[in-house]
């Protein structure tokens, strides 16, 4: 890791936050905003916990110890220039909550002491051994714990790698300004057809320096496919449950039940699906994923839809999502992640009902729903969509 310590010392990233009471940066992984899938049997985030940002980089530790200042963070890091910039966040907003480490990853046992909640987003993939980097992560999370992973996506990639190997062939391994300049004049020249553009499109780290180091002169990273991705969790003591965003592990043709695609598919397992769905989108340039310990009690949402209990499920409204007039009067519209999906008033008018409180029992009365199977269908699109997540907190 030596290497990879070399890099970040001098070239600090992500990018640094100079002051998070002004800055509109929400992390992905946030707590709140994602707190059904962390902790389903809760209605809200969990005071008093221990949180572990494992590889904390410039930014992450700090901004949720001062999100969440009723919650313990600690944030690792092997470069000692990242945590520099933490600790005078720390102090700037005398975050009273938060502890820095300068520690590797793989060491984070030393620590002796077990967390509640570990996030590590986008460290996994720079080390040797990834594998041994999720054992080290899992032996510090509680039995009953929840982690946080982001590892690089394979196929939006491609076009990364093979500028990499451009540039490792050329000798741009040092990192230096001329090496940045390259890269810089490179894909500029690179022409519209080339498929690296369709990364560059979606890529919103590669306006400043560290960021161009980062993708294409790193010395060390991988990408997964999520057949790789459940091939890397079961290589632990770790259970897959969930995407941090289903939405994008879905292919859009495949809504229409009629095509060939959608009848094949629809034999196939979850898993499956989301192999073909991830190479037919070519739209993943990160994988986000919540996993937990094998011996975890957590039920999984499908094992609760799929039973007598599904109506005692409370659902919510996915962030990003936008219920909206259409301009036929007669219909409307749901958007996010780019999808456009019209509907009519009953449907619009229940998912606008649904507010994190009441149960899918509690919305049918309210709505005057009674055909149960039509709403079970509807709800479970628009789970596997990612527009929905659902809490258990009501279960008895």
């Amino acid at each position: 890791m030596k290497i990879v310590a070399k890099q970040y010392e001098k070239h600090v990233y992500p990018k640094p936050i100079s002051d998070l009471e002004k800055s509109k940066i929400i992390m992905g992984s946030d707590l709140h905003n994602n707190r059904f899938l962390y902790w389903p049997n809760l209605k809200e985030v969990p005071k008093n916990i221990r949180l572990l940002i494992a590889g904390c980089g410039t930014n992450q530790a700090a901004y949720y110890a001062y999100r969440y200042p009723e919650i313990e963070v600690t944030g690792i890091d092997i470069s000692k220039s990242s945590l520099q910039h933490e600790m005078y966040l720390k102090d700037k907003h005398n975050l009273k909550n938060l502890r820095l480490e300068h520690l590797n990853l793989l060491d984070v046992g030393e620590l002796k002491e077990g967390f509640d909640m570990v996030i590590s987003t986008g460290v996994l993939h720079h080390i040797e051994n990834p594998e041994a980097g999720l054992s080290a992560l899992e032996s510090v999370l509680y039995d009953e714990g929840v982690m946080s992973l982001m590892v690089y996506g394979k196929y939006l990639r491609l076009g990364v790698y093979l500028l990499q190997e451009v540039f490792r062939d050329i000798g741009a391994s040092k990192q230096s300004s001329e090496d940045i300049t390259l890269v810089k004049e490179t894909i500029n020249s690179l022409n519209e057809n080339h498929v690296l553009r369709r990364y560059l499109n979606i890529a919103n780290d590669l306006g400043y320096d560290s960021g161009i180091v980062d993708t294409f002169l790193h010395p060390q990273d991988r990408a997964y496919s999520v057949k790789e991705i459940m091939e890397f969790v079961n290589s632990s003591d770790l259970d897959f449950y969930s995407w941090l965003d289903r939405g994008y592990y879905i292919y859009d043709a495949t809504l229409n039940k009629n095509l060939s695609l959608s009848k094949r598919m629809n034999k196939l397992d979850q898993t499956q699906k989301w192999i073909i769905a991830e190479k037919l989108n070519q739209n993943i340039g990160t994988h986000s994923f919540v996993v937990r310990k094998k011996i975890n009690k957590i039920r999984r949402i499908e094992d609760i839809y799929f039973s007598n209990d599904w109506k005692e499920l409370i659902p919510d409204i996915k962030v990003g999502t936008h219920l909206l007039p259409s301009s036929d009067n007669n219909a409307f519209v749901l958007k996010r992640l780019g999808r456009s999906i019209r509907m009519g008033e009953i449907a619009n008018n229940f998912l606008n009902s649904i507010d994190a409180n009441s149960s899918v029992d509690d919305l049918m009365l309210k709505n005057q729903i009674k055909d149960e199977k039509s709403l079970k269908d509807f709800i479970w699109a628009h789970y596997e969509l990612g527009n929905i997540e659902f809490s258990t907190y009501k279960l008895s």
